[in-house]
């Protein structure tokens, strides 16, 4: 074990006070009380990624300390164990096949809850040659799909997502998580957000819109609370992967777009005509709830104009700090609830969501005909 596989699980709950202490310090006063969903304390990422490091003949995972130096990682304390097994598993392979070790420099294992398994390795030169039947037999000893990159150069063994199974409000429903797309690394708070975000979105009904909807964590569960539902994402992949998500659970009212915030704000006033939204029937309704959850930096000045007009806002956000001056710049907005997800423990970093209630929202628009 080495410091950075290294956790402290009897520090947990005062570090989770601590950022508890922080995010009410951050926000405004809500409603209702803060909400805490803690994390399990070890074993609760369904993803992690190392460097490989080469020492003469010898290879293993490594990260890196704060003053940049490699730290070599044998077993991931924080990792679900089924990735602790795979590193070990590997391990012991590249060592068995030094020809398929070499260039190797970057591993990333993903796995699920329901017990698939993908692992990418990255090469900084073309993959060696009999690559292919090596990364079969190594698929049959990991039990798990083998991905192969170099610049230029991707082979597959097996398939090139994992699949994810969840229930909210008892009904379940399934993911696929692509290789290389965003998700949420912690299956057990993740479950947790998705039960938070359809409570509150229990109460709205009528037609959501859905800003960084990526491959539609939160899009399926809530779309059976809405009429309607238009899901925007600026990945390729990502809407790829909603796609097959929405028809792999049957959901039929959520139209899928990839397009930025600020080209929805743009077809919503009319100001401009996307030949993408030529297949888009007419929404019954205007928009009268936004759900988001934006990358660290926060909503863009496009999504704030679509906050305005709706009278109410699911925020997930990754940054509190980036969620408090948005909110600022949503004055008519009051905070309902207020819920911290401890999605990465023995961190600074704090995951929460926000119900925003809009007193006075501005000029709806209408979803065009399409042309």
């Amino acid at each position: 074990m080495t410091a950075v596989g290294t956790i402290e699980p009897h520090r947990y709950p005062d570090l989770l006070r601590d950022k508890m202490a922080t995010l009410c310090q951050l926000m405004p006063p809500s409603e209702h009380e803060l909400e805490v969903f803690p994390s399990p304390p070890s074993h609760y990422r369904m993803r992690a990624e190392f460097r490989l490091w080469h020492e003469q003949d010898e290879c293993y995972y490594a990260m890196f300390d704060a003053q940049g130096l490699p730290v070599r990682v044998d077993c991931f304390a924080i990792a679900d164990r089924q990735i602790n097994r795979m590193m070990a598993s590997l391990a012991q392979y590249l060592r068995a096949n030094p020809r398929f070790a070499r260039r190797l420099f970057q591993v990333e294992f993903h796995c699920s809850s329901i017990g698939e398994r993908l692992v990418t390795l990255i090469y900084r030169r073309p993959l060696p040659d009999g690559w292919l039947s090596w990364g079969t037999a190594l698929s049959a000893q990991l039990k798990a799909s083998v991905i192969g990159r170099s610049r230029g150069e991707r082979l597959v063994v097996g398939q090139d997502f994992i699949r994810e199974c969840m229930q909210v409000s008892g009904i379940e429903y399934r993911w696929r998580q692509p290789e290389g797309c965003f998700t949420q690394t912690n299956a057990t708070v993740n479950r947790e957000m998705l039960q938070w975000v359809s409570d509150c979105a229990a109460q709205f009904g009528d037609t959501l819109l859905e800003l960084h909807c990526g491959s539609g964590n939160f899009t399926l569960p809530v779309a059976r609370l809405f009429k309607q539902v238009l899901a925007a994402d600026t990945g390729r992949r990502a809407i790829s992967a909603l796609v097959d998500n929405l028809r792999d659970n049957h959901i039929n009212n959520v139209w899928p777009l990839r397009m930025s915030a600020q080209e929805v704000w743009q077809a919503l006033r009319a100001e401009r005509r996307f030949r993408r939204l030529r297949k888009l029937p007419r929404f019954n309704a205007q928009f009268n709830t936004l759900l988001v959850d934006p990358p660290r930096i926060g909503l863009d000045e496009a999504a704030l104009s679509c906050a305005r007009t709706v009278p109410e806002m699911l925020y997930i956000s990754c940054n509190p700090h980036s969620l408090r001056r948005d909110l600022e710049c949503l004055p008519h907005h009051r905070l309902r609830r207020l819920a911290l997800f401890d999605q990465f423990p023995y961190t600074p970093h704090i995951e929460c969501g926000a119900w925003l209630s809009n007193s006075r929202p501005e000029e709806a628009y209408q979803w065009p005909s399409p042309p």
